[in-house]
């Protein structure tokens, strides 16, 4: 015996899915290293820093965690990878610089993180 129910196989059968448009212009990457004292996590961060970054930040992603004694007490170590990209320019390194500064500025003054610069 086999049973099938047919109402969740044929609900999206006329849905057509949507596409971005493949970029044109390149992008541009920019890390930020920093130490977070316990209770700031990562989706605060995350919210953070797309509240802070201009309309040209396209994405946020998480590449590095660390705890470690070295660091201190509740403390831990992320880093991650931000990407600017205009969809009608190309993007110079004066204005996603500043842009990248004025996002570790609001880290610094809202969460009380410590930015970790190489």
């Amino acid at each position: 015996m086999l049973e099938i129910r047919r109402a969740p196989l044929v609900a999206n059968v006329f849905r057509v899915a949507k596409a971005k448009d493949v970029p044109t212009r390149p992008a541009v990457e920019r890390d930020i290293a920093l130490v977070a004292p316990s209770g700031v996590t990562h989706e605060t961060i995350v919210k953070t820093i797309r509240k802070a970054g201009p309309a040209f930040l396209e994405d946020v992603s998480l590449f590095d965690i660390f705890c470690g004694k070295q660091l201190g007490e509740g403390k831990t170590s992320l880093a991650y990878r931000l990407l600017y990209r205009a969809p009608d320019r190309t993007l110079v390194d004066d204005e996603v610089n500043k842009a990248h500064d004025e996002v570790k500025n609001v880290l610094r003054n809202k969460l009380g993180v410590e930015i970790r610069d190489s």
